[in-house]
């Protein structure tokens, strides 16, 4: 293979990887799914518009913010096990039903879905309040 034909290949999966990064980052931030990116230590990389809506919270108040902060203490313990499950390999994914804290003070049932970007070193957190996931028809639900 000649170097300039290497070289246009070389370029042509960096476009790639380009097209389905914006991809992603487009459907991320249009999503009408509360969803986040979630550091390995509990903070928030991004958010989308309606994880901020959900939570009451302007996009800086909830970058200040971590998501045990945001979590009922009585779901921390549980949350925290699943998170550790993930991050020593014994999972890839975990769903979890927790309720967050609005910033108004009141609980909000939720279902958490989550899954490990182990090359981002990162979660995608995506949450879908209770009174949705309760519908029995909801086919990625494990009830």
């Amino acid at each position: 293979m000649s170097r300039d034909r290497e070289i246009i290949e070389i370029v042509s999966r960096i476009k790639d990887q380009v097209n389905d990064s914006l991809s992603f980052k487009e459907a991320f931030s249009k999503s009408l799914i509360p969803s986040a990116l979630v550091r390995y230590d509990g903070t928030w990389h991004s958010v989308n518009a309606a994880l901020c809506d959900y939570l009451g919270y302007t996009q800086k108040e909830i970058l200040d913010l971590d998501w045990p902060t945001l979590t009922s203490k009585n779901d921390l313990e549980s949350d925290w096990a699943k998170v550790q499950e993930c991050l020593e390999g014994f999972r890839e994914s975990y769903q979890i039903n927790k309720s967050y804290l609005h910033k108004r003070g009141e609980n909000l049932p939720s279902h958490l879905f989550v899954t490990i970007l182990r090359e981002k070193e990162l979660f995608l957190s995506q949450i879908i309040p209770t009174k949705f996931v309760e519908c029995k028809a909801c086919p990625i639900l494990k009830h």
